[in-house]
């Protein structure tokens, strides 16, 4: 489309054919997202898991599942508690490719919080020797894992723990939802999972962002009407313009008698 536009502006071309097709609607599948509970759940029985680590930094992180698979460990600052996305594995006619981020907001640093740069740390420790360009997840022949069957083995793990079923990016889902519940600015968010635009992330956690936001308003009204309450409700004197005071049933005495005046 854009090369036929270009020909067009360079007169090569009278007008662009593609422009009038009309493209098939993409369907998004329904997200699943968990609650804090069943969250915790996965992260407490999967902790002897070998992929424990890859669903963790889904979970927490945001991470999307060929970011995680395709983190060096070049690519980890354990005492700054970062990964730097640089990369990522994709899957090209069944075989896996290693590829660079989904978008230029893609290759981004990511904080980790307290418990998975530890558990990445007893990680590290436990490999030994690493190689230059060494995966964090791979086999023992040096391997990436394969996407797909990370992902298969994920479904197999939520039906054996008995959790909602959800699919292995579900849970880049509810790390997003779970923050912007918790009240993570939704551009922190954003920067987090690595969306091109604030759009993209307002518009798949719509409904999300506009729960946070009734909270935030609820809050700041609460506390701006709490300080304009009267501390004494029970005082019957007003206040007049120029400081005198009155009282309020005198004025309503005079009511009957003005009114008559003017009828």
């Amino acid at each position: 489309m854009s090369a036929l536009n270009t020909a067009v502006r360079r007169g090569l071309r009278p007008t662009n054919p593609a422009a009038l097709v009309e493209l098939p609607r993409t369907e998004r599948h329904e997200m699943t997202i968990w609650t804090t509970t069943q969250a915790q759940t996965l992260l407490h029985r999967t902790r002897e898991h070998r992929w424990h680590l890859v669903y963790r930094l889904l979970l927490i992180c945001g991470l999307r599942r060929g970011e995680t698979l395709g983190i060096q460990w070049h690519d980890l600052d354990l005492e700054a508690k970062t990964v730097h996305i640089r990369r990522q594995l994709t899957l090209v006619a069944g075989q896996t490719a290693v590829g660079s981020p989904k978008s230029a907001k893609g290759v981004r640093t990511v904080h980790l919080d307290d418990d998975t740069a530890a558990v990445l740390d007893t990680h590290q420790r436990a490999v030994g020797d690493i190689s230059p360009g060494a995966f964090v997840f791979q086999d023992e022949a040096g391997i990436p894992l394969d996407p797909a069957a990370v992902s298969r083995q994920f479904t197999i793990l939520v039906k054996e723990l008995g959790l909602p079923p959800m699919w292995l990016h579900d849970l880049r889902h509810t790390s997003a939802s779970l923050g912007l519940e918790a009240g993570e600015p939704i551009t922190q968010v954003s920067r987090r999972l690595g969306h091109s635009t604030i759009a993209i992330t307002g518009d798949i956690y719509t409904h999300v962002s506009s729960q946070a936001a009734q909270e935030a308003v609820d809050t700041l009204a609460g506390r701006i009407g709490s300080h304009l309450r009267s501390p004494n409700r029970s005082n019957t004197y007003c206040h007049h313009p120029r400081g005198v005071r009155r009282r309020p049933e005198r004025t309503l005495l005079w009511l009957p008698f003005i009114s008559r005046l003017f009828c």
